[in-house]
């Protein structure tokens, strides 16, 4: 069960450990709170609650592709992880196999976040199509015409090879 303590009671908490100099004496006389939270205010005082998540944010930088991909060549040069961190300045060496290992099974797509995926994709989208193409009927006539010319011959070439 969850018990959140006011302000006042927090205070009343840490005055008694500083008359009884003891944790655990504080915490008997008082009955609560648990000797960790109490440990908690001491640390953190009494005015603000504990941090939250900051073990997420600490020291968890994100780093661009192309400084992945680098990491992962040196690494294939013959470079151990501890000498790439040195000279990439990476926080930890532990990311250069994770690195190696996505570069070897999806290639420079997987060292890529989903957004630098999407800015460097060469791929043209439907829509960027479907503005290149003229708005003049007889010309999107010989464009199809054109097309089923080409998707002929590469049928032939594709049934040729097979054989």
């Amino acid at each position: 069960m969850k018990v959140s303590y006011s302000v006042e009671d927090r205070r009343i908490a840490v005055a008694e450990y500083h008359r009884v100099q003891s944790v655990s004496k504080a915490v008997r006389n008082l009955g609560c709170p648990a000797r960790r939270t109490l440990y908690d205010w001491l640390r953190y005082g009494t005015d603000r609650r504990k941090p939250k998540y900051t073990h997420l944010l600490a020291g968890n930088p994100r780093y661009a592709w192309q400084l992945k991909l680098q990491a992962v060549e040196l690494f294939q040069q013959g470079y151990r992880p501890k000498e790439i961190q040195e000279l990439l300045d990476l926080i930890t060496f532990a990311v250069v196999y994770a690195w190696a290992r996505r570069f070897r099974e999806s290639g420079e797509w997987g060292l890529m976040t989903k957004r630098e995926r999407d800015q460097h994709r060469d791929v043209p989208t439907r829509p960027a199509l479907e503005a290149s193409l003229p708005d003049d009927p007889d010309t999107l006539r010989e464009l199809a015409a054109q097309a089923l010319v080409d998707k002929a011959v590469l049928e032939q070439e594709l049934n040729d090879t097979k054989l």
